[in-house]
């Protein structure tokens, strides 16, 4: 039995806008408290948080704020460093990640950094310089010296596995409150109806419910919804998306309005909040056809709907052909395409089993109670260091 610990935990951005990151350390943060110990969460951006029993500390970040560090937070961890048993961090390019994790490796204390996919092929592709600077100056020295890099995947690992590879590795997927997710969708389902009227006229419904982001490959999915032949003109596609790159919310807003599919396709950035969950109990199907991805919180929420998912095989997750809850496909339109008529093609009852299993499948592996069992024996001091 592990004694209670004080643990520290460290995201740049606390605010749902981030994407999943956050959900993932308000998740944790709430399960470990559920499990006896006392959490911290220090951010940069905070927004109204309600996480009971866990104490948010926000700072301000120091010019210029792209990079991540503030003064302020590391003179507070320094001054409160005899409070935590452990720090993790859910960042790698900030500054003050490492700024952070620097005072707790001064004091002996165990550092975990959780990759989210930043350290895959595909990431490290992009914004080089950028990269290659951070690697050099901070980044470089936050993961060299590491209690452990937490990788959700062995696929995820396996693409990181020539950096740093004295640093011990571990696998811990993330997690989801399947309960708290089950009834966020109840209470937004009407809402969502109200919202996009074009829904009460599709007899099927795909979402994608994700951050509007090029490495998401929305836009292969509007190209494959487009390219289904007419045994599927029934089916709608609802977007509901965070905007996150404005070149490609016009892109997609122009190729479905100059398409002759506009009437079956509706993109919106309206669904924010809690309201967004609405979207997944509205649709038979959902689609993350991503070009990278850690470990999506958005599959996981779709799956404890009830509902079978549509993946490319860069969301590391091909345990779904398994558990015959959905498909997993070539990250290209063509594959895209080709899974959407595959599951498409199903019956209702069909469709409707592949979504219990989805639901059976997160039930069993993905609860926060689960993981924050594995969390736990890597913040005890000594045990990441095997």
């Amino acid at each position: 039995m592990i004694r209670p610990l004080r643990i520290a935990l460290f995201t740049p951005d606390l605010r749902p806008s981030a994407g999943g990151p956050p959900r993932v350390v308000l998740g944790s943060a709430q399960a470990l408290v559920a499990r006896g110990h006392s959490v911290t969460i220090f951010t940069l951006a905070a927004g109204a948080i309600d996480a009971p029993g866990v104490e948010i500390c926000c700072f301000p970040a120091d010019r210029p704020a792209q990079i991540g560090r503030s003064r302020a937070l590391q003179s507070a961890a320094r001054h409160r460093i005899a409070e935590f048993d452990a720090l993790h961090v859910h960042a790698i390019w900030e500054a003050g990640a490492a700024d952070l994790a620097a005072v707790f490796n001064a004091a002996g204390k165990p550092v975990i950094v959780s990759a989210h996919g930043m350290l895959d092929r595909w990431s490290m592709a992009q914004s080089r310089l950028k990269k290659a600077v951070a690697l050099r100056l901070w980044t470089g020295r936050l993961l060299s010296h590491a209690t452990a890099i937490v990788f959700a995947t062995e696929e995820e690992a396996a693409e990181a596995s020539n950096l740093y590879p004295k640093t011990p590795r571990a696998i811990v997927a993330n997690g989801i409150d399947i309960a708290a997710t089950r009834a966020a969708i109840a209470a937004a389902r009407d809402a969502v109806r109200s919202k996009v009227p074009s829904l009460a006229a599709w007899p099927r419904t795909i979402v994608y419910l994700s951050r509007l982001h090029p490495k998401k490959g929305v836009d292969q999915l509007v190209e494959a919804r487009l390219a289904l032949d007419a045994r599927f003109d029934d089916v709608g596609l609802l977007i509901a998306g965070i905007p996150q790159d404005d070149a490609l919310l016009q892109a997609l807003r122009s190729r479905i309005a100059g398409s002759p599919l506009s009437d079956r396709i509706t993109l919106t950035t309206d669904l924010v909040g809690p309201v967004a969950m609405g979207a997944l109990g509205a649709a038979q199907l959902f689609v993350l056809p991503s070009h990278q991805e850690g470990f999506s919180i958005a599959i996981l929420e779709a799956m404890a709907a009830g509902l079978p998912v549509l993946i490319t095989d860069k969301c590391h997750l091909p345990q779904i052909e398994d558990w015959q809850a959905g498909a997993v496909v070539p990250d290209t339109v063509a594959g895209v395409k080709a899974g959407l008529e595959r599951l498409l093609s199903l019956s209702d009852d069909a469709l409707a089993t592949a979504g219990e299993n989805a639901r059976a499948a997160v039930e069993r592996h993905y609860g926060w109670p689960v993981i924050a069992g594995q969390l736990e024996a890597l913040y005890a001091p000594g045990s990441a260091r095997a």
